[in-house]
Order: C-alpha cells, then structure tokens, then sequence
C-alpha cells in the first residue's frame, strides 16, 4: 500500500524534486501514524470505561480492521506507474548521446 500511495505522489515530481517530495511523504506518514495511535488509544480507553477492557480491545481491533480495509481499497484505486516508465521532465530536451 505504501508503494502504491508513494508513487501516487512521486510520479509527477521531476528528479529534483524527488528528495523534497520523498521527506514530505515521510513526515505525512509519521504524522498520521501518530494521529492514528491517539485516536485508537482514546477510543480503547472511552470504550474500556464503558463495555469493559476485553469488549473495548475487540472494538478498537475491529474498527483498526474496517479502517486498514478502507485504506487498501483506495490505494489499489490509485495508479502506480512502472519506474522504469518514468522520464526526466527534460528527456526531450537533451541529445541522444547514445546514439553517437
């Protein structure tokens, strides 16, 4: 799934920009991993004080479940192109060396 999310927001990026483009899918990745742990954790502990701790850990486990499910469908929805399809913005403007 990362690699299918990672190229969804790599592929229009030329080569210069891939550095600055790759640092900002980290820090996206870090930030909502951290935004995901507290909002599970809060639901598990407002569900512990209401069903009790075994049913709460069973809702959460489900919810993380419905929620990781979701987040596959849409990135098997996002294109991931080949990297070897991939061309510099500026292919077309440098001379074929190879053919000399």
């Amino acid at each position: 799934m990362i690699t299918s999310l990672l190229f969804a927001m790599l592929g229009a990026l030329s080569d210069d920009q891939i550095d600055d483009g790759n640092i900002m899918f980290t820090i996206a990745q870090r930030l909502g991993g951290s935004i995901g742990v507290g909002v599970l954790g809060s639901f598990l502990a407002a569900r512990s004080a209401a069903v009790g701790a075994v049913a709460a850990f069973h809702e959460t486990a489900l919810a993380l479940t419905v929620t990781a499910a979701a987040a596959a469908a849409l990135a098997l929805r996002l294109a991931s192109p080949h990297p070897s399809s991939r061309q510099p913005a500026d292919a077309a403007q440098r001379p074929d060396n190879h053919l000399a």
